[in-house]
């Protein structure tokens, strides 16, 4: 996204530095794959044990549970290629959708801006609440998407109503849409079930002399 939405200005040493952190990156989550014993050998690693105290010991181990659970969804998926297919598919349609909202909130203001500048502002906004600073990540998302869309020349006012056309867009739309279905689908059927259940516990009346 931001080789498309900032062409000719991203410094070499960035892309550098990237390229080599893809590399790495793929280099690390390959030889976990195929090493079995790899996650024996990080979990009780001597030296960096002795040398961290326990609490950082702790956190450290923490992050090898998040990893290695990563790896083995990783893992399950391989084993299934038309489902790792598929959940690319959507994870591709999330962020064009995502994407494709904010474009055509700004196109509604009157900004027209290319669509990587949208794809860019949309990916680096929700990669911003991976790591939440505050509860829920609130305001993290607003407040990375308004800074992206100022640097490419929106003002602060036309960020700031962008950003909340969006919100009332996934939020205030989404939330009665997808009420509606699950009552529809879920509570509607739940309650249906239930009845049904009622009634076939209900003992029946026993017969009287003679009927």
């Amino acid at each position: 996204g931001a080789w498309l939405a900032l062409p000719g200005k991203i410094p070499p040493e960035v892309l550098q530095f990237l390229a080599t952190m893809g590399i790495l990156l793929v280099l690390g989550v390959a030889g976990l794959l195929l090493i079995p014993g790899a996650e024996t050998w990080l979990r009780n690693f001597g030296p960096l044990k002795k040398l961290l105290p326990p609490k950082l010991w702790a956190i450290y181990q923490k992050i090898l549970d998040f990893g290695f659970s990563l790896i083995e969804g990783v893992r399950v998926l391989a084993k299934n290629p038309l489902t790792l297919a598929v959940i690319m598919a959507q994870s591709f349609f999330v962020w064009i959708w995502d994407a494709l909202m904010v474009y055509f909130i700004l196109l509604s203001l009157g900004i027209l801006e290319p669509f990587s500048v949208s794809l860019f502002g949309s990916m680096v906004g929700a990669l911003a609440t991976a790591v939440p600073l505050t509860p829920g990540a609130l305001g993290q998302f607003d407040a990375v998407l308004i800074g992206l869309l100022a640097l490419f020349g929106i003002s602060t006012a036309d960020a700031g109503l962008t950003v909340l056309l969006l919100r009332l867009v996934q939020l205030w739309t989404f939330i009665p849409v997808a009420g509606l279905v699950t009552y529809l689908f879920g509570f509607s059927r739940a309650l249906n079930l239930g009845h049904i259940d009622t009634a076939a516990r209900q003992p029946e009346p026993a017969l009287q002399p003679g009927e």
